[in-house]
């Protein structure tokens, strides 16, 4: 025993650590100044007394009594500030050892008290405790899903309330779920690849579905992590449905407005020849008209005059509607007036057209009703627009053959309305065109070389003409083999 007191004596004097001596009832036999600096306790006070009476009963029953029958070591942690009359309210928190020493009989002659200092560890630990807080807090509450997959197996490993709110599966489920189960089968391959790219972190898009099948287009930033000892994955995914249908539609403005420019304009450089045409026939033929030598002379150059004006008054009558249709300034005149006489008129003022002679093309009418029935009230004034503006559609690009005009009155149910159609042997309309030439500035041929003329406003002008009397129009058609348009009011 002496010889152990001596030792200790000079371990005593040259330790950091808490240090005490105790016999085997725990009675105080050595301690260090940082062991009664720590507890806040004299040397007279604690020598030749038991723990109990030094530190109090309770801390002998929690820490002590529970082992005082151990013979092997054992610890336990404590917070100094309990004891201690100056810490400055700083915890100290300390790791305990008692190891017990026997004597020659093998018997428990007492104990060797170790303190080490482990607030820094403590105080490191609770940093910790509290970032994991924050993050568990963050992980629970964020409103976008968060789903975290086990590298090797790509198994679900956990995941937040968001998640199983927008997906539909619990939580057990969603452990039963590899990543694959969320894509569809062409993201698969695309997945794997951005994963062995996958550096620090990423965001891709994809197309997620649900329990239900249901599918939203999701960005998903994907980070490399640790879970439970586990190397993972760790994915934020956030439903981007609708900002991706608002870029698409942005897009898709963005290419029409540039699309529909790269139309005006060629639709102005157009419109410009079809005005200096006309014109310079006129003034040409005004000139020519003054030094003519015959009677047989002068009424050509009159004719071509008279044709060059026609035709220049019905490039500017086009433009002024499409302004008026545009201002909404187009007013309906609701009169009666006889369909018969009016398409009457019209077959008589086209039979004469030049190009219809010229190509031998044969003009049909057929009435849908008799003369008598066929009385209407409505603007006749627009009808006979759209009627004039695909007639001449029709003439323009049929080079024989024959056109056809017609209607008839259909009855359905309580509704009646009058359905036309104008059907040529032309060159048709190729299945891509036939969804742009009712647009503004859209013809079926927009390339320079057009052998046929005009400014493409006439079918523009009455689809607005017609949707402004309640009706429809739409076209049938083969390329090389004609059309067939139809309008119903």
């Amino acid at each position: 025993m002496g010889n152990l007191l001596e030792h200790f004596e000079y371990i005593l004097s040259g330790s950091d650590n808490m240090l005490a001596l105790l016999d085997k009832d725990f009675v105080y036999l050595r301690v260090n100044n940082t062991y009664l600096n720590t507890f806040g306790k004299t040397r007279e006070s604690t020598i030749g007394y038991s723990v109990d009476e030094v530190l109090g009963k309770e801390y002998f029953e929690e820490n002590i009594k529970p082992n005082a029958e151990n013979i092997q070591p054992w610890k336990y942690e404590i917070c100094c500030n309990n004891f201690a009359v100056s810490h400055n309210n700083i915890p100290l928190y300390y790791e305990i050892t008692y190891l017990p020493y026997f004597g020659q009989d093998h018997e428990v002659q007492g104990f060797v008290v170790n303190g080490l200092d482990i607030t820094k560890r403590k105080k490191a630990e609770k940093a910790l405790e509290e970032i994991e807080d924050i993050y568990f807090t963050l992980f629970s509450n964020l409103s976008d899903p968060i789903i975290i997959f086990e590298e090797k197996t790509n198994l679900v490993l956990d995941c937040n309330q968001a998640a199983i709110n927008k997906y539909g599966y619990s939580l057990e489920e969603f452990r039963k779920l590899i990543r694959y189960n969320l894509h569809s089968p062409e993201e698969l391959k695309r997945i794997d690849k951005n994963i062995l790219n996958l550096e620090n972190n990423c965001s891709q898009y994809y197309t997620h579905f649900n329990k239900t099948g249901k599918n939203f287009s999701a960005e998903v930033h994907t980070a490399r992590t640790n879970y439970n000892g586990k190397k993972a994955y760790i994915s934020m995914i956030k439903d981007v449905t609708r900002s991706r249908v608002l870029e698409d539609e942005i897009k898709e403005a963005r290419i029409k407005a540039e699309e529909s420019e790269k139309l005006k304009s060629a639709f102005l450089a157009n419109l410009s020849h079809e005005i200096r045409t006309p014109l310079n026939s006129i003034m040409g033929f005004s000139n020519l008209l003054n030094e003519a030598d015959n009677n047989e002379n002068r009424e050509e150059f009159i004719r071509i005059i008279n044709e060059s004006g026609d035709q220049l008054l019905k490039v500017i009558d086009d433009v002024m509607q499409v302004s008026k249709i545009e201002a909404g300034l187009i007013q309906i005149k609701i009169e009666e007036f006889n369909l018969n006489t009016l398409l009457n008129d019209l077959m008589h003022i086209y039979e004469l057209h030049e190009k219809v002679r010229n190509n031998k093309i044969n003009l049909f009418m057929l009435n849908g009703l008799p003369d008598k029935e066929a009385w209407i009230k409505g603007d006749r004034y627009l009808i006979r627009k759209v009627l004039a503006n695909i007639i001449e559609n029709a003439i323009k690009f049929t080079k024989k053959g024959k056109i056809e005009i017609a209607y008839e009155l259909i009855i359905e149910s309580d509704l009646e309305y009058l359905e036309f159609h104008i059907k040529d042997t032309g060159i048709g309309i190729s299945p891509e065109k036939k969804k742009v030439i009712f647009e503004r500035f859209r013809q079926a041929d927009m390339s320079s070389s057009r052998e046929h003329g005009g400014t493409g406003l006439g079918l523009t002008i009455s689809k607005a003409i017609i949707n402004l009397l309640g009706g429809i129009i739409w076209v049938d058609s083969l390329l090389f083999k004609g059309s067939t348009f139809y309008f119903s009011m």
